[in-house]
């Protein structure tokens, strides 16, 4: 992200603050369809399949190292069978993802209430939230859409065509950067990945 440190509110009391930040990047969802012809998590991992999440954020930073944040994520993102290690199953799938979750930040590097000013800022984060998911799965004429891949939140459902919906628990952790190279603007950058308890997506 990179905006005024105003952002779209700001408030200062005495030793606190609180900000509403904007912000967008690239994300990966490793899913149930698509990946690579390996098997593991990370050797499904491509860079050209990611998409841009938004996200906006409320921040609340305490009287010394730490901040709370409340944060929403929207992405959509695009899955398919081709070229996988499931290519003779052949799905497709589009899928809208929200996350709302709140973290707990630990600001080990600079920051407001530091002890040594810095334009830097590093801190870490780990929280708990919620994600929805909903799917729409498609399999082509030669195949049939399993019935048990699509877990219990059916929302509607044919051969080669599909409706799924998930609510689960989240848990984010992550790393951030912020550099403030004026009194009023910022631009910062962070890495998380969401740990969810399901599956289904």
């Amino acid at each position: 992200y990179a905006q005024s440190r105003k952002g779209l509110y700001r408030y200062s009391g005495r030793g606190t603050s609180s900000i509403v930040v904007t912000g967008f990047g690239p994300g990966f969802l490793f899913g149930d369809l698509g990946g690579t012809k390996n098997s593991g998590v990370f050797k499904d991992f491509e860079a050209e399949k990611s998409k841009i999440m938004l996200s906006l954020n409320y921040r609340y930073t305490f009287p010394n190292s730490l901040a709370l944040k409340i944060n929403g994520v929207y992405g959509h993102f695009k899955h398919t069978d081709e070229g996988s290690r499931n290519s003779v199953r052949n799905y497709n799938s589009n899928i809208n993802l929200g996350i709302l979750a709140a973290h707990l930040e630990y600001n080990f590097l600079g920051g407001e209430s530091n002890n040594y000013p810095s334009d830097h800022s590093l801190y870490a984060f780990a929280g708990l939230g919620l994600m929805y998911s909903n799917s729409i799965i498609s399999a082509d004429s030669t195949n049939t859409i399993n019935e048990d891949f699509l877990g219990s939140n059916i929302i509607s459902y044919s051969s080669h065509l599909a409706q799924t919906s998930t609510l689960s628990p989240v848990i984010p952790l992550g790393l951030g950067y912020e550099y403030s190279f004026s009194s009023n603007w910022a631009i910062g950058a962070e890495y998380t990945i969401h740990v969810p308890f399901t599956d289904y997506m």
